[in-house]
Protein backbone atom coordinates (compact mmCIF):
# COMPACT_ATOMS: atom_id res chain seq x y z
CA UNK A 1 0.00 0.00 0.00
CA UNK A 2 1.25 3.46 -0.88
CA UNK A 3 0.30 6.56 1.07
CA UNK A 4 -0.53 9.92 -0.49
CA UNK A 5 3.15 10.89 -0.22
CA UNK A 6 4.04 7.95 -2.47
CA UNK A 7 5.78 6.13 0.37
CA UNK A 8 4.96 2.66 1.59
CA UNK A 9 4.61 1.61 5.22
CA UNK A 10 8.04 0.01 4.92
CA UNK A 11 9.51 3.34 3.76
CA UNK A 12 8.04 5.09 6.80
CA UNK A 13 9.27 2.34 9.13
CA UNK A 14 12.82 2.61 7.74
CA UNK A 15 12.79 6.39 8.11
CA UNK A 16 11.53 6.14 11.68
CA UNK A 17 14.25 3.62 12.61
CA UNK A 18 16.94 5.83 11.03
CA UNK A 19 15.75 8.86 13.01
CA UNK A 20 15.29 6.90 16.25
CA UNK A 21 18.72 5.28 16.18
CA UNK A 22 20.54 8.61 15.96
CA UNK A 23 21.20 9.74 19.55
CA UNK A 24 20.89 13.41 18.50
CA UNK A 25 17.17 12.95 17.82
CA UNK A 26 14.14 12.69 20.09
CA UNK A 27 10.95 11.37 18.55
CA UNK A 28 7.65 11.46 20.38
CA UNK A 29 4.85 8.89 20.40
CA UNK A 30 2.74 8.99 17.27
CA UNK A 31 -0.82 10.25 17.38
CA UNK A 32 -3.67 7.93 16.44
CA UNK A 33 -5.82 8.74 13.44
CA UNK A 34 -8.75 9.22 15.82
CA UNK A 35 -6.82 11.66 18.04
CA UNK A 36 -5.65 13.55 14.97
CA UNK A 37 -9.20 13.78 13.60
CA UNK A 38 -10.40 15.11 16.98
CA UNK A 39 -7.60 17.70 17.01
CA UNK A 40 -8.45 18.83 13.49
CA UNK A 41 -12.14 19.04 14.31
CA UNK A 42 -11.43 21.12 17.43
CA UNK A 43 -9.15 23.48 15.45
CA UNK A 44 -11.39 23.61 12.39
CA UNK A 45 -8.61 22.66 9.97
CA UNK A 46 -7.43 19.54 8.20
CA UNK A 47 -3.64 19.31 8.31
CA UNK A 48 -1.76 18.48 5.09
CA UNK A 49 -1.88 14.78 4.24
CA UNK A 50 1.88 14.20 4.24
CA UNK A 51 2.17 15.92 7.65
CA UNK A 52 -0.70 13.75 8.92
CA UNK A 53 1.24 10.68 7.76
CA UNK A 54 4.35 11.89 9.60
CA UNK A 55 2.38 12.47 12.82
CA UNK A 56 0.62 9.09 12.72
CA UNK A 57 3.46 6.92 11.37
CA UNK A 58 6.75 8.47 12.53
CA UNK A 59 6.42 10.97 15.37
CA UNK A 60 3.95 13.48 16.82
CA UNK A 61 6.65 16.15 16.80
CA UNK A 62 10.41 15.75 17.07
CA UNK A 63 13.61 17.35 18.29
CA UNK A 64 16.29 16.66 15.69
CA UNK A 65 20.06 17.24 15.69
CA UNK A 66 20.19 17.80 19.46
CA UNK A 67 17.18 20.12 19.33
CA UNK A 68 18.45 22.49 16.63
CA UNK A 69 15.49 21.49 14.46
CA UNK A 70 12.09 21.19 16.12
CA UNK A 71 8.95 19.80 14.52
CA UNK A 72 5.72 20.54 16.35
CA UNK A 73 3.05 17.94 16.95
CA UNK A 74 -0.53 18.11 18.15
CA UNK A 75 0.19 17.98 21.88
CA UNK A 76 2.81 18.95 24.43
CA UNK A 77 5.12 16.35 25.92
CA UNK A 78 3.29 14.58 28.74
CA UNK A 79 6.58 13.78 30.49
CA UNK A 80 7.83 17.35 30.73
CA UNK A 81 9.86 18.27 33.79
CA UNK A 82 9.13 21.78 35.00
CA UNK A 83 7.03 24.40 33.26
CA UNK A 84 8.50 24.17 29.75
CA UNK A 85 7.61 20.97 27.91
CA UNK A 86 10.38 19.13 26.11
CA UNK A 87 8.10 18.94 23.08
CA UNK A 88 5.79 21.82 22.25
CA UNK A 89 2.58 21.43 20.34
CA UNK A 90 1.60 23.56 17.36
CA UNK A 91 -0.74 25.46 19.72
CA UNK A 92 1.84 26.10 22.45
CA UNK A 93 4.43 27.20 19.88
CA UNK A 94 1.91 29.62 18.40
CA UNK A 95 1.07 31.06 21.83
CA UNK A 96 4.62 31.29 23.18
CA UNK A 97 6.93 31.79 20.20
CA UNK A 98 4.81 32.91 17.28
CA UNK A 99 2.05 35.03 18.80
CA UNK A 100 2.30 37.55 15.94
CA UNK A 101 1.81 34.86 13.30
CA UNK A 102 -1.33 35.38 11.18
CA UNK A 103 -4.08 32.88 12.03
CA UNK A 104 -4.02 31.38 8.51
CA UNK A 105 -0.47 30.10 9.10
CA UNK A 106 0.12 26.88 11.06
CA UNK A 107 3.67 26.65 12.45
CA UNK A 108 5.26 23.22 12.14
CA UNK A 109 9.03 23.86 12.36
CA UNK A 110 11.50 26.00 14.28
CA UNK A 111 15.06 25.84 12.99
CA UNK A 112 16.58 28.49 15.23
CA UNK A 113 17.07 31.16 12.54
CA UNK A 114 13.81 30.62 10.71
CA UNK A 115 10.51 28.83 11.05
CA UNK A 116 8.21 27.14 8.55
CA UNK A 117 4.43 27.19 8.49
CA UNK A 118 1.58 25.86 6.39
CA UNK A 119 -0.35 28.59 4.59
CA UNK A 120 -3.95 27.43 4.91
CA UNK A 121 -5.13 29.91 2.29
CA UNK A 122 -3.13 28.29 -0.49
CA UNK A 123 -2.98 24.71 -1.75
CA UNK A 124 -0.05 23.34 -3.77
CA UNK A 125 -1.26 19.82 -4.40
CA UNK A 126 -4.08 17.53 -3.40
CA UNK A 127 -4.52 17.84 0.38
CA UNK A 128 -1.32 19.91 0.78
CA UNK A 129 -0.95 23.54 1.89
CA UNK A 130 1.72 25.88 0.60
CA UNK A 131 4.73 26.22 2.91
CA UNK A 132 6.25 29.55 3.91
CA UNK A 133 9.57 30.30 5.57
CA UNK A 134 9.81 33.19 8.00
CA UNK A 135 13.24 34.48 9.04
CA UNK A 136 13.37 35.48 12.70
CA UNK A 137 15.46 38.56 11.94
CA UNK A 138 12.80 39.81 9.47
CA UNK A 139 9.46 38.27 10.55
CA UNK A 140 7.28 40.44 8.29
CA UNK A 141 8.66 38.78 5.18
CA UNK A 142 7.20 35.43 4.21
CA UNK A 143 9.22 33.48 1.68
CA UNK A 144 7.39 30.87 -0.35
CA UNK A 145 9.04 27.49 -0.07
CA UNK A 146 9.16 25.65 -3.42
CA UNK A 147 8.32 22.25 -1.96
CA UNK A 148 4.85 20.97 -2.77
CA UNK A 149 4.23 18.99 0.41
CA UNK A 150 5.47 18.52 3.95
CA UNK A 151 7.21 15.32 2.94
CA UNK A 152 9.01 17.07 0.04
CA UNK A 153 10.07 19.76 2.52
CA UNK A 154 11.20 17.12 5.05
CA UNK A 155 13.24 15.30 2.40
CA UNK A 156 14.99 18.37 1.08
CA UNK A 157 15.36 20.38 4.28
CA UNK A 158 15.75 17.86 7.11
CA UNK A 159 17.02 14.68 5.44
CA UNK A 160 19.47 16.59 3.24
CA UNK A 161 20.93 18.10 6.42
CA UNK A 162 20.87 14.71 8.11
CA UNK A 163 22.91 13.08 5.36
CA UNK A 164 25.45 15.93 5.32
CA UNK A 165 26.26 15.56 9.02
Amino acid sequence: MKYESGLTLSDYQQLKVALETDVRNSLFPTVSKEELAAYEKQKGVVLPQSFREFLTLISNGALLFEGSEELFGTKDDDNAQGEIPLQESIDTARETRFAQLPSDLIPFHDGGIAMHAFDTKRMTAKDEFAIVRIEFNNPKVQIDDPRKSFFDWFNSYILAEYTRL
